[in-house]
């Protein structure tokens, strides 16, 4: 090749909804381009690129730099920190500084098809930046013809081959600084975006897909801190099914009505309604919410109290909550991220018979009752104040919510330890938060501003 040839990547949102603990709240669509003047990432409904190398421009970082001040407990580095638009230094080679920029686009219909106005506002000069445009009203199956009105400025098109949704990237070389306007004509046949977002009540959000093997929509809370009970109604007879994120499936009864549970496990979090689409997207489906409990959760505990590896003088099934706490040679250790992982050092290796020891301290503000949401790869016992609070000798992965002990907490302070089993070696750590809930009410008594709820949080 002469130059780099120009790839295009479409990352579809195929995982719509889906809140795991590794997983970011709706992951969205992304475009990806890569050509001889420049390479960019763009996430779903932004115009400025999330990450954008300029070819044009010669850099000399000789050195790789692993940032380790940017990383998690598992190396990793959450994308947001290190955007164009936040930290273009923190990437090796260093991105385009888009700190300060702006931009807008219009599109109004023209005879034809539609006419695009996009407007950069910038306090120094760029050499290359693509914009995105996403869900363009026109048909991707037909012909597009793009006629760039502006000079320094091409269309490359982007097709979502799920949905048929047409999006594409407007290519602007040699921005000026200061505010400047670029133009581009597309003409084609008109339709629909093949991807709708809808909201029910300002608490139950949607996303339906209109793909071409059927049409798809996942629903989620638009909020964390309540618990959903929907009901989604369609005519007796139509091939309908709702699945949860860990495959259960719920039918339409004889009325044609399926009833859903949205809530802060991993399972519930992101429901798909098959078969149908939802009234809001010209479809038969009537998804109405029915009842609404509030909760608040506690952020996921990071401060912690760890002991080493400790030999067990009997099974882990017998063990009782130690007599001699200051035994257990418990340090202060904070723990970067969700999940307390103690494999990569205290575990690794851990022979069968032993156990870490682990605790945390949250406080109440009045008497309540709440839960621990709690988390575990591998055996586990937990004691609240002294009290047993709930054991599990034969925990194993993945480490999502997996127990919620209920308990009465008095105001004050409160103590959750926490014994882990080695399990040979092979058990790797466990995440805790607590979370207190409300009543449960119909949707139509519901009051957001209005739900007392004792305040409860982790102390350091």
């Amino acid at each position: 090749y002469a130059g780099q040839p120009e790839h295009v990547y479409f990352q579809p949102d195929y995982m719509a909804g889906m809140r795991g603990w590794s997983k970011p709240d709706r992951v969205p669509d992304r475009i990806e381009i890569v050509n001889s003047r420049f390479h960019s990432l763009h996430k779903d409904g932004e115009i400025l690129p999330q990450f954008l190398w300029d070819h044009t421009v010669p850099w000399d970082n000789p050195e790789w730099d692993g940032r380790e001040e940017l990383r998690d407990q598992f190396g990793l580095i959450t994308p947001e920190t290190i955007a164009a638009t936040v930290n273009p230094e923190a990437c090796v080679p260093r991105q385009a500084d888009l700190r300060g920029v702006k931009a807008e686009v219009f599109a109004g219909p023209e005879p034809g098809g539609l006419r695009v106005t996009a407007r950069v506002r910038s306090c120094s000069g760029i050499n290359t930046l693509p914009l995105a445009l996403w869900r363009i009203p026109l048909d991707s199956k037909a012909e597009i013809a793009a006629d760039c009105l502006s000079e320094n400025a091409r269309w490359i098109p982007v097709r979502d081959g799920w949905s048929g949704n047409f999006n594409g990237i407007f290519a602007l070389e040699n921005v000026p600084a200061g505010e400047s306007e670029w133009h581009l004509r597309l003409s084609g046949d008109k339709k629909p975006a093949g991807t709708v977002d809808f909201t029910v009540s300002g608490l139950l959000a949607g996303r339906t897909m209109r793909m071409e093997e059927e049409v798809r929509t996942y629903l989620w809370r638009a909020a964390p801190d309540c618990r959903l009970k929907a009901r989604v109604r369609v005519p007796p007879g139509t091939p309908a099914a709702v699945t949860y994120l860990d495959g259960t499936t719920a039918l339409p009864d004889s009325n044609g009505c399926i009833e859903l549970v949205l809530d802060e496990r991993w399972a519930r979090e992101a429901p798909s309604l098959a078969g149908v689409a939802p009234v809001q997207c010209g479809g038969v489906a009537e998804i109405t919410l029915a009842r609404v409990q509030p909760i608040r959760l506690t952020r996921h505990v990071q401060d912690w109290r760890v002991s080493p590896a400790l030999p067990l003088s009997g099974a882990f099934e017998s063990l009782e909550y130690p007599r001699d706490i200051a035994a257990l040679r418990m340090a202060p250790r904070r723990i970067r991220g969700d999940f307390a992982a103690l494999n990569l050092d205290l575990m690794k290796g851990a022979k069968a018979g032993s156990a870490v020891f682990m605790a945390a301290r949250f406080q109440s503000e009045a008497r309540a009752r709440v839960c621990a949401d709690l988390g575990y790869d591998g055996p586990v016992k937990a004691w609240l104040d002294g009290r047993t609070l709930f054991q599990f000798p034969r925990g194993t992965g993945p480490c999502e919510i997996e127990a919620r002990p209920e308990f009465e907490a008095g105001a004050g302070e409160h103590e959750v330890l926490v014994a882990f089993g080695g399990n040979s070696g092979n058990a790797w750590g466990i995440r805790l938060r607590v979370l207190s809930a409300g009543e449960e009410v119909p949707i139509e008594h519901y009051l957001p501003d209005d739900v007392p709820l004792p305040e409860v949080r982790i102390l350091p």
